[in-house]
């Protein structure tokens, strides 16, 4: 079977991997994997100008944390400015090379924001009951997209102030990835599970801020 080779618009190269090109590791592929044109050229999208202060910090302070326990769970938290109570989350496990950003909106307006976004199409949702949206993102290894996607989505969906820095932390407890494969847990369950995660994240932020 002759692979699918596609062109990534970052670095011009003939990529087989559609998640995450394999030679820039831009995530970019996707858009010509699923046909979505780019709203503006790739050096406009990764453009440093347009991150949010703290951002990038975080997820590069992400991504060494993971690099340093590649078999460990690794959260970090940030918390958009007057919004502490929805706070999002960026994961990464021992499954691989995966960085995955996960939130939780329950406002309508916000939801409808989101549904506007180029990046819409990427998204894993995982519940939409039209009041509610429990989502996710797969960044691979692209740290700049992912410090575009979490810039814009503080700025877009919580107005978070373009100068003012983004408070983050690094969860403390890294936790042990050995995680039993045979155990099944259905969507419900983990849905349910990271309802429950960002309400401790919630009282966690009230006690320390």
């Amino acid at each position: 079977m002759v692979e699918k080779l596609l062109k990534c618009p970052n670095c011009g190269a003939n990529a087989t991997n559609h998640q995450n090109c394999e030679y820039c590791g831009s995530l970019l592929v996707r858009f010509v994997d699923k046909g979505i044109s780019l709203q503006m050229p790739p050096a406009k999208i990764y453009d440093k100008s347009l991150y949010l202060p703290g951002v990038h910090d975080a997820v590069t302070s992400h991504r060494q944390r993971h690099e340093s326990a590649p078999h460990a769970v690794v959260i970090t938290t940030l918390y958009p400015l007057n919004y502490e109570e929805s706070p999002i989350q960026v994961l990464s496990n021992d499954s691989g090379d995966v960085m995955s950003m996960d939130f939780f909106l329950q406002n309508v307006e916000q939801i409808a924001k989101l549904k506007n976004f180029p990046d819409y199409a990427l998204l894993d949702v995982r519940e939409d009951n039209g009041n509610e949206l429990l989502a996710s993102i797969d960044f691979g290894n692209d740290i700049e997209y992912a410090t575009k996607f979490i810039s814009t989505f503080l700025k877009e969906i919580y107005n978070h102030p373009i100068n003012e820095p983004v408070k983050w932390q690094i969860d403390d407890d890294v936790m042990d990835g050995n995680v039993n494969s045979g155990e099944n847990v259905n969507s419900g369950e983990i849905i349910n599970l990271i309802k429950q995660l960002f309400s401790s994240i919630i009282q966690l932020w009230k006690k320390n801020f």
